[in-house]
């Protein structure tokens, strides 16, 4: 085993064609997905495994760091936590006024 790799609690979930084939080839996981994305309507398969939130999320975080910077000022920890979580209030008060 490698040490170097990291084992993430999460599971990938990648979306499949359409016009794709239920054929082992070798990957089993590729298998299972489409046969299960088969089984339900996009929609449904969407919201079972939370596909496409990852943007909504990367765009958050792209307004973020284009309001206030990339950078943290602070020196220490604590006060990193703390100027975060003030650009995140921050940021709701905008979000939430427009």
């Amino acid at each position: 085993m490698n040490t170097n790799s990291v084992i993430l609690p999460c599971k990938p979930v990648i979306r499949v064609g359409s016009n794709s084939a239920a054929k082992s080839r070798g990957c089993l996981p590729r298998k299972y997905a489409v046969i299960e994305q088969k089984m339900f309507k996009p929609k449904a398969w969407s919201r079972i495994h939370r596909f496409g939130y990852r943007w909504r999320v990367e765009g958050a975080f792209l307004c973020i760091k284009r309001i206030f910077g990339e950078y943290v000022t602070a020196k220490k920890f604590t006060n990193m936590a703390k100027e975060m979580a003030m650009k995140a209030s921050l940021y709701n008060l905008f979000t939430a006024t427009v």
